[in-house]
């Protein structure tokens, strides 16, 4: 039995962390929900600060960059700033 258990644990985290991205997305948008989730997941996975900030941070450069600027396609800003800011 206790091995299953252990056997379940690295799903169970996969399934945790999946659910936390898409409700970071509905939530905040891509913009901001996605360098966020890299950062807390890279903090949480015990990565040095430096490089927990620099990776969102290159993230979110070419995401924005990429998708918004060069392609001009429109990127969904989340719940909170429809409710908040009336963006949308």
């Amino acid at each position: 039995m206790e091995e299953e258990e252990l056997g379940r644990k690295p799903y169970l985290l996969t399934i945790m962390w999946l659910f936390t991205f898409i409700i970071l997305m509905y939530l905040l948008g891509l913009v901001v929900g996605m360098p966020l989730f890299i950062l807390v997941y890279l903090k949480v996975s015990g990565i040095r600060w430096r490089v927990s900030i620099m990776v969102p941070l290159l993230v979110l450069v070419f995401f924005y960059g990429f998708f918004v600027k060069f392609m001009s396609l429109y990127i969904y800003q989340g719940l909170l700033a429809e409710i908040f800011l009336g963006w949308g």
